[in-house]
């Protein structure tokens, strides 16, 4: 079988396949990847200088899945997005204060504008679809559009109706692991919420 460069690149580099979790009953997928030397020139721009120390910077790429397509303009789109970004922003707070507190950087990103959220901006801001495209081997299309279009991911389980979000940290993979362990994941919370909805069996 024959595999292209950056395929074997993506793999090589991703730290932790794809994991679904639960975030306060809601499904949140999370992937880890190391960043490459490309990638993290690309990151760097959006923080303010030295922020953080890219040989040691690694990327929580998440997804969350909507009730539609999140290219379309509508209102259900808009109130989606709205959401998924309060969602992402509390669970990337939460994840950042469990390494803040063992002395570790971390940041993420604002979908909405490309920016960080705690550490000020830089001269440009970070495009999550971009991420996504330099670490994961899924689809990205083009779509046209009058300001000359954008690039957008296609989810290999969800599609476009997925909202995909960017977490950042120079904290070692033990450090982020455990932190990431810390949250239930989405098979577990299930059976638990079957379980409670199960009536007991009479004696």
């Amino acid at each position: 079988i024959f595999f292209r460069p950056n395929f074997i690149m993506k793999k090589r580099n991703t730290l932790r396949a794809a994991t679904q979790i639960s975030f306060e009953g809601n499904l949140i997928e999370y992937s880890v990847h190391k960043s490459s030397r490309l990638l993290s020139d690309e990151v760097k721009v959006a923080f303010p200088i030295d922020t953080f120390d890219a040989k040691s910077l690694n990327l929580v790429i998440t997804f969350q899945p909507s009730s539609c397509e999140l290219i379309e303009w509508t209102d259900e789109a808009a109130v989606q997005k709205d959401l998924k970004l309060e969602i992402f922003v509390k669970w990337a707070n939460d994840l950042r204060n469990k390494l803040n507190a063992e002395g570790h950087w971390a940041d993420f990103t604002d979908p909405a504008c490309g920016f960080p959220v705690h550490s000020g901006h830089g001269s440009q801001p970070f495009s999550d679809v971009s991420g996504c495209e330099a670490c994961l081997p899924y689809r990205f299309h083009h779509i046209s559009g009058s300001a000359g279009g954008c690039r957008v991911i296609t989810h290999p389980q969800w599609r476009l109706a997925c909202y995909p979000a960017t977490f950042f940290t120079t904290a070692p993979e033990e450090a982020l692991f455990g932190a990431l362990d810390s949250f239930e994941s989405w098979v577990a919370a299930a059976e638990d919420t079957h379980q409670a909805l199960t009536p007991a069996k009479a004696g």
